[in-house]
């Protein structure tokens, strides 16, 4: 996940499919998806259970509600790129 904040939902997705597609089980998918966190998502799961923290589910809800996506957040983002001229 890169340092973006915004990048989150789509790695979270793609993460998720590539679960589905591997077939990887899903007691493995917290600790695989902790490897590949940004700082601040890490810092969400300090704040998590240990139990929490071990299961992908709950770890996907705490970074996404922590981070709070919200579609003001999404029309910014918009709003700051322009089309290529």
């Amino acid at each position: 996940m890169g340092p973006d904040p915004s990048d989150a939902p789509i790695f979270l997705n793609v993460l998720s499919n590539f679960f589905a597609d591997y077939e990887i089980p899903e007691k493995f998918q917290a600790k695989v998806t902790n490897s590949f966190l940004s700082a601040k998502a890490r810092a969400v799961l300090a704040k998590l259970s240990i139990d929490a923290t071990n299961d992908y589910e709950s770890v996907k809800t705490a970074i996404l509600r922590e981070l709070q996506f919200s579609s003001n957040v999404y029309l910014e983002h918009f709003n700051m790129y322009r089309v290529a001229q």
